[in-house]
């Protein structure tokens, strides 16, 4: 996750960057006590984003999804999709498509 301030714009359009316009990498020791539920939110849409993606990938090859579910690990929310033990049988390639699902739509979305 970034967070991304804004670039300020002077009168003749050129724009001036300052540190505080900079892209810096959000960990959670560089988190203000404001940021910390956008912080939450944004890290469970992307797992959720995630995770329906293992699972869509799955379902369209008819793999069962047998569980789905939400963990905390410390401070830091989680999502997982258990699949049935069919993924053992099907094709490689077929594995690499529901094992790169989450990825391909973390990207997209």
């Amino acid at each position: 996750l970034l967070k991304v301030s804004s670039v300020i714009l002077s009168i003749d359009g050129a724009s001036s960057l300052s540190t505080s316009s900079m892209i810096r990498p959000l960990v959670p020791s560089s988190i203000e006590a404001g940021e910390i539920l956008n912080f939450v939110l944004a890290v469970l849409v992307s797992a959720s984003v995630h995770e329906f993606g293992h699972a869509l990938a799955a379902t369209r090859l008819r793999i069962n999804v047998t569980k789905t579910g939400f963990f905390l690990a410390g401070l830091f929310p989680g999502m997982y999709v258990k699949i049935d033990d069919e993924l053992a049988w099907i094709p490689t390639t077929s594995q690499l498509a529901v094992f790169s699902a989450g990825v391909w739509h973390n990207f997209v979305f």
